[in-house]
């Protein structure tokens, strides 16, 4: 597959049957491309549990172990976002050697973990990355995570 499909959100009050939750829209079908089409797969590859896709165990980051983990200590959570930045690139990699980019807009560059905000109030962490496509362009991707509660 040479794209992700995009796709959106169905408004309630558009809803043809009660399981319609997600369109193609009524046109064309559209393909992300460029640095969407570039945010789409390494979001993909960083929010996937690394091992939890059964044909490529190697797939995937180790972010969902600040998911119902007892990983409270900001040093602990900024080693695991560094590891599972490092990782989603790595997948991103070996994914366009077999799938090559049609252009440099929509061919992974690289990225770069800037800060993480740890919100005490919800709890949770936003995880800020800079992602850069092999032409250079940049952009910035804010990454909200959900941390579990203590009982």
């Amino acid at each position: 597959m040479r794209y992700d499909t995009y796709i959106e959100p169905v408004p309630a009050g558009e809803q043809r049957r009660p399981y319609d939750v997600y369109r193609y829209g009524f046109t064309k079908h559209l393909a992300t491309k460029g640095l969407h089409g570039l945010i789409n797969r390494w979001a993909k590859a960083f929010l996937t549990e690394k091992g939890s896709d059964p044909t490529d165990t190697d797939y995937g980051a180790y972010i969902g172990s600040l998911i119902g983990g007892n990983i409270s200590s900001p040093i602990e959570i900024r080693d695991i976002v560094s590891l599972s930045v490092q990782e989603a690139s790595e997948d991103l990699r070996r994914y366009e050697l077999d799938y090559p980019p049609q252009s440099e807009a929509d061919a992974f560059g690289a990225a770069q973990l800037e800060r993480i905000v740890i919100d005490e109030d919800a709890p949770g962490v936003t995880i800020y990355v800079l992602l850069e496509n092999a032409r250079g362009d940049r952009t910035r991707v804010a990454l909200p995570v959900s941390l579990p509660t203590s009982p």
